[in-house]
């Protein structure tokens, strides 16, 4: 099973991985074939990994697309202005 083990809990991962399987080296296992593995590994033994990752993606594609409705509104009322000023003159 191939399991990035990067970030600030990597060594506490290491350990619950080793608690779990005995196994040391968890490079040389099978790589995980689908996300939902991985998913399914951390709702199970991670929980709280799991919900600030979920959250952490929440959050950004909030912010993503309100700031993509911000540039959308400005382009509606540069639109709108330009319109008027045409139709006044």
């Amino acid at each position: 099973m191939f399991i990035n083990v990067t970030g600030k809990n990597k060594n506490l991962i290491k350990k619950k991985f080793l608690q779990i399987t005995g196994k040391n080296n968890i490079f040389q296992h099978n790589e995980i074939k689908c996300i939902n593995n991985s998913i399914c590994f951390l709702k199970r033994f991670m929980p709280t990994n799991l919900y600030y990752f979920t959250k952490y993606n929440e959050e950004n594609e909030r912010a993503s697309c309100t700031s993509q409705n911000d540039e959308d509104d400005e382009k509606k009322k540069k639109k709108k202005k330009f319109i008027i000023s045409i139709v006044h003159k």
